[in-house]
């Protein structure tokens, strides 16, 4: 007999976690079987069919039910890809001692409506992956040592803390606990669990992360993703992750964190993504930070009124972003611990009057430059080498003369669409309105502009501009 695995039926779109099939909600327990190695039929015994899925309206394990699925699964003319279970009748529990039952048919198990307060998973029990969609009532998570479960996923619960008894689960690779009330974080839940990688404690109440209690012959943690988007954190000492050496993942949105700082040396050796955009950050010290493999850092969507200056040390940086902040002023000298890696950078949609260097600065592989959607008149690039410049993004501001830079960076494109320009300033510049190196709001064939004047680019387009 080809060996059977329960999966839940929900598209799980949190980024932490896999796509799963999801279910209607039911009464006790709803479960998905999956079925390997058999061939198609007709209805069976099934009350109803999904796509390659049996529906059972009703189980009753308390008679007839076992012998029901069992029917199902030893028949090989049957091919189903999973079964659902949409009342699941059971003598005392759902979970306990019943999952030890419940493993002869499944190693993945999805509770979408679990009615009880506590949950408990026996010594013993071969589930692999288990899913409790809660009502709201869930308080407790008790397991018994435990070799063979490796996703544990909890929704909807009462939880106001990392369950005590996780570290039992010795083979857990994945743990999700969403939409629950946890309100802190310790480092040191996760100290038993050396096979744990992906931790998604997305939408919960944490306000306070603890580190790892350790000297020097703690071994670090083993997880590569964690997810704390949708919480209350408001300071973050990134300190607190000194002990997770190999972290990939780092997902902070949403939290409304005010404070970005490291309170001792920390080095984050693996870390590839670190999204901290969509807070209220106004400060930023991570001078005590090295990130060696961090090539994106983005901070939109936050509360900054002057670039950062102290962004610890990130060697690989590619991409700065400061979209959607509250600069008002811009000194790209105060990228020079970035200058030499940095390829893109964008300032759009802030308050930035003006950009200058106050003291010079070479990027040398700077490509990009955005800073549309704000409030300036003139751009000064005076002191800046940038050999390798092309597109300046200008778009929506104010400006009623095209910046002389042409001269200055041969390769340099201006995007400058959104702009008051005045008719006076694009006439010497029709060549390069005709190459394309300046891009502005033009109209094909006979259409009007919306401006007061307009000059032609070719006989069927034409530039607007203001008289």
């Amino acid at each position: 007999m080809a060996r059977l695995g329960a999966i839940a039926k929900h598209w799980y779109e949190k980024p932490l976690h896999r796509r799963k099939l999801s279910l209607l909600p039911v009464q006790v327990l709803v479960v998905l079987i999956c079925f390997q190695n058999l061939t198609l039929s007709c209805l069976a015994q099934c009350d109803s069919e999904g796509f390659l899925i049996c529906i059972f309206t009703q189980v009753n394990m308390t008679s007839d039910g076992g012998a029901k699925l069992r029917r199902i699964i030893d028949d090989e003319d049957l091919y189903y890809a999973a079964i659902r279970i949409e009342k699941l009748i059971v003598s005392n529990s759902a979970s306990g001692p019943f999952l030890l039952r419940i493993g002869e048919y499944s190693d993945s198990i999805s509770y979408v409506q679990y009615r009880d307060a506590v949950f408990q998973l026996p010594p013993g029990s071969t589930i692999t992956e288990l899913y409790i969609g809660g009502s709201g009532v869930l308080r407790t998570f008790a397991a018994g040592k435990n070799g063979g479960l490796k996703e544990l996923s909890v929704a909807d619960c009462l939880f106001d803390r990392i369950p005590p008894s996780l570290g039992n689960l010795v083979n857990l690779r994945l743990l999700a606990i969403n939409n629950c009330l946890l309100t802190g974080l310790r480092m040191d839940m996760f100290a038993a669990n050396r096979n744990l990688e992906i931790v998604n404690l997305d939408a919960n109440k944490i306000r306070q992360l603890f580190p790892l209690t350790a000297n020097k012959n703690t071994p670090g943690l083993t997880i590569t993703a964690l997810n704390l988007a949708n919480n209350q954190i408001e300071r973050l000492d990134m300190a607190v992750f000194a002990h997770l050496t190999e972290l990939e993942w780092l997902d902070l949105r949403y939290n409304g964190i005010i404070q970005l700082g490291a309170s001792a040396q920390i080095v984050f050796p693996s870390l590839t993504k670190f999204s901290v955009d969509y807070n209220k950050i106004s400060s930023v010290d991570l001078a005590n930070v090295t990130f060696s493999k961090l090539y994106m850092v983005i901070l939109d969507e936050n509360a900054l009124t002057d670039m950062p200056s102290r962004l610890g040390k990130i060697p690989d940086i590619r991409v700065l972003s400061v979209v959607k902040n509250k600069l008002k002023r811009l000194d790209l000298s105060m990228l020079r611990p970035l200058s030499a890696t940095l390829e893109s950078a964008y300032f759009s949609s802030n308050q930035i009057e003006s950009v200058q260097a106050s003291t010079p600065i070479s990027m040398p592989q700077l490509e990009l430059l955005g800073l549309d959607e704000n409030k300036l008149t003139t751009i000064n690039l005076t002191g800046c080498e940038l050999p390798n410049i092309r597109p300046i993004v200008l778009s929506y501001n104010l400006f009623r003369t095209v910046p002389a830079l042409f001269q200055r960076f041969p390769n340099v494109r201006l995007i400058m669409d959104g702009n008051p320009l005045k008719c006076s300033t694009l006439m010497p510049l029709k060549n390069r309105l005709t190459d394309r190196r300046l891009t502005v709001n033009t109209l094909w064939m006979n259409g009007k502009c919306p401006t007061n004047g307009s000059i032609p680019i070719s006989d069927e387009e034409t530039a607007c501009c203001y008289n």
